[in-house]
């Protein structure tokens, strides 16, 4: 069993906070960002204060229009690896198969936990058939709350499982 009380719903608090101190260090206001991302002002407000779910390609949006790293927006330790990411030269929005990477590390993280495909189900509220469908990659689109669920299965903070391993 897992030793911490898990909450699902605490991704988007996490995500909420970093967009919020990404959007404040561009000095951008809520208008700028909702425009530049073409995205709803009221929802961008309510994913700041942690109320919405967010589907991942909404979350990948954000990031790009903050030229922010996107796995770092879903990290607890944001502002201190934005620090760390301002010294290096490619600190800003990456392009890549974030889906596909999350895919291969949740795999390899359940492996490493010796755990199968059943004990997801038996171990999240996430239904057979969403699992299965995110990791087959035939659903493009999961929301943070779905892809937090897995991550805790693996005993892996979510923005780990969206970073290319060597």
């Amino acid at each position: 069993m897992h030793e911490k009380e898990f909450a699902a719903e605490e991704i988007l608090l996490v995500f909420g906070i970093n967009i919020k101190k990404a959007r404040l260090s561009r000095k951008m206001t809520v208008v700028e960002l909702s425009q530049k991302a073409h995205y709803d002002r009221i929802c961008l407000s309510n994913i700041e204060s942690g109320k919405q779910n967010v589907k991942l390609h909404t979350a990948i949006k954000l990031a790009h229009a903050l030229d922010v790293p996107f796995a770092s927006l879903l990290s607890r330790n944001y502002m201190s690896l934005s620090t760390e990411q301002n010294s290096d030269s490619n600190c800003g929005y990456i392009e890549d198969d974030h889906l596909g990477i999350f895919i291969e590390n949740f795999k390899r993280g359940l492996k490493e936990q010796r755990k199968n495909q059943l004990a997801v189900y038996t171990e999240t509220w996430v239904s057979e058939s969403v699992v299965s469908r995110i990791m087959t990659g035939k659903s493009k689109n999961p929301t943070l709350i779905t892809l937090n669920s897995l991550a805790f299965i693996t005993n892996k903070e979510l923005a780990l499982l969206f970073v290319r391993m060597n």
